[in-house]
């Protein structure tokens, strides 16, 4: 008797995961939901599916340029599911329910939905399961471990995104990229190496100049020596605040980090010093005596300021550094391998 009571409410979601299979095949990516479609697949039951419901803007009426990034991230995870076939239950390894993928996009239709979310930007992500939206006087009630507000979440890819759904969703699903977007970025690199291969056809008589390939080696070596990477990877800011005058400062205190002007400012030095050397050896091809005194003279100045700013900064950062030419009268002298001054 109870199953003859049941068969009507498993009719019911049955047809409705019809419904969002056949809206699933036809869209390829987003099943788009209007207020009443929201009720209809998340809120009311039966719904035995998961539902993975993105909230986002219209392009055309709202400048929201991270709705259009995550929604292409989100399009490669809607990818690898259909590819997984996870619009079907799983049965082993593990039990799992049918996903599938749908979007709300704000407007005044769908103004209500997004307000009794509590949502005051976008884009959102939330993982739906059956009764875990509840709607009770005007406000939809979600656990927070389902929902992902993506304001200020920092750097974003698809594979973080795919990471978090799989977890909510309890799949195991791979990333797979659809075909296009390989074609497309394949296109894109011949593309670029076609463009440097007649770039460098065009200017392989400049390439093939001694000044530019110095020049060149003289900016690789600033850049490695400023401590670019490393600016990038700890997002360190261009200058600072002293602590205890509340005033900007361009060297940082402690001796295992930086500001980026402090790198820019050392790398440039140092690449000073190693440009004052090779202009002393290239002053002797200036045929006027008188010429080649003051290019040599400016020259070595130019080389013992770079050096002398570059010790003071050091100086600054590590008080205890105390460069000189012989070794202190404390260290024990001898043969070449007792001799303390003959360290490096």
């Amino acid at each position: 008797m109870a199953f003859i009571l049941l068969l009507p409410v498993l009719a019911l979601a049955a047809s409705k995961v019809d419904e969002l299979r056949q809206l699933a095949e036809e869209s390829q990516t987003f099943i788009e939901l209007s207020g009443e479609d929201y009720f209809k697949y998340v809120v009311d039951y039966p719904r035995p599916y998961t539902l993975v419901v993105y909230f986002t803007a219209d392009p055309q009426t709202i400048q929201c340029q991270p709705c259009q990034e995550i929604e292409q991230m989100l399009g490669t995870v809607i990818y690898s599911y259909k590819e997984a076939g996870a619009q079907y239950p799983q049965t082993s390894p593990s039990k799992s329910r049918a996903v599938f993928f749908a979007k709300v996009t704000y407007s005044q239709e769908n103004h209500q939905i997004f307000q009794s979310h509590g949502f005051v930007s976008v884009p959102n992500l939330i993982v739906t399961h059956p009764k875990s939206v509840v709607y009770e006087n005007n406000k939809f009630t979600v656990p927070k471990e389902d929902i992902w507000e993506f304001h200020g979440s920092g750097d974003l890819h698809s594979q973080k995104i795919l990471d978090f759904v799989n977890n909510r969703a309890a799949r195991n699903i791979e990333l797979k990229t659809p075909p296009i977007n390989t074609v497309i970025t394949l296109l894109f690199v011949l593309l670029v190496l076609g463009m440097g291969g007649v770039l460098i056809y065009k200017l392989h008589s400049f390439l093939l100049s001694p000044v530019v390939w110095y020049l060149g080696g003289v900016l690789v070596y600033f850049i490695c020596i400023s401590g670019v990477v490393y600016n990038i990877i700890h997002s360190v800011p261009m200058i600072g605040v002293n602590q205890r005058t509340g005033e900007p400062e361009m060297v940082h205190p402690g001796q295992r980090t930086q500001y980026g002007a402090e790198g820019f400012m050392m790398g440039f030095m140092m690449c000073l010093v190693g440009i004052s050397f090779v202009g002393l050896n290239n002053i002797r091809y200036i045929e006027s005596p008188k010429k080649m005194r003051i290019a040599g003279y400016l020259v070595f100045l130019l080389g013992v300021y770079a050096t002398l700013k570059i010790i003071t900064t050091y100086k600054l950062k590590s008080p205890w550094y105390g460069p000189g030419i012989f070794p202190p009268d404390h260290y024990v002298k001898g043969s070449f391998m007792r001799d303390q001054g003959n360290s490096f």
